[in-house]
């Protein structure tokens, strides 16, 4: 609850408010060893050094922030590839996607092209995984669907043919 707190108060431009909130779901998911809130909650707080470095309307003046763009992307990096680590070992991949195309575009803003071609390569990959294993479910959901009307339509033809079912 703490990071999507987080993740709402950057939405709306909240930095601080989102950091503080993010750090406090940072420090539970780790205690606690989840991967899944710890890729989270480093995702979010990645995200919001982020947004914030690009977004030059906003004065901002709190204990997190770092002075210059350039300091916050790069600490945005660091929590952003966190993030990477720990939705690789529950292989998120549609985290992992996110992420990655968030660390290219960090990379991006900090002029490392290398690096962000890399990830945005990430991002694609496994940006196709994930849609190979959405398609895969619907088709075998259609077939699923397909099935189970043949079925009662041939319960049905019985039926209407006088075969008595054993109860």
């Amino acid at each position: 609850n703490l990071c999507n707190i987080s993740n709402n108060k950057r939405k709306i431009k909240e930095y601080c408010e989102s950091l503080e909130y993010g750090f406090k779901a940072l420090k539970v998911g780790t205690e606690i060893k989840s991967n899944y809130n710890q890729g989270f909650c480093n995702q979010s707080i990645g995200e919001t050094y982020y947004r914030l470095a690009l977004d030059s309307t906003t004065k901002i003046s709190c204990k997190h922030f770092k002075q210059g763009v350039v300091a916050n992307l790069q600490v945005a990096s660091v929590y952003l590839k966190e993030a990477v680590i720990f939705y690789g070992k529950l292989n998120d991949l549609q985290a992992l996607s996110e992420t990655s195309l968030l660390l290219s575009e960090t990379y991006e803003a900090l002029g490392e092209t290398k690096k962000a071609l890399s990830y945005y390569k990430q991002y694609t990959s496994n940006k196709d995984s994930v849609f190979s294993i959405e398609k895969s479910k619907m088709i075998t959901s259609i077939e699923n669907k397909f099935e189970i009307e043949i079925r009662e339509k041939q319960i049905k033809i019985k039926y209407d043919n006088g075969y008595s079912f054993p109860y």
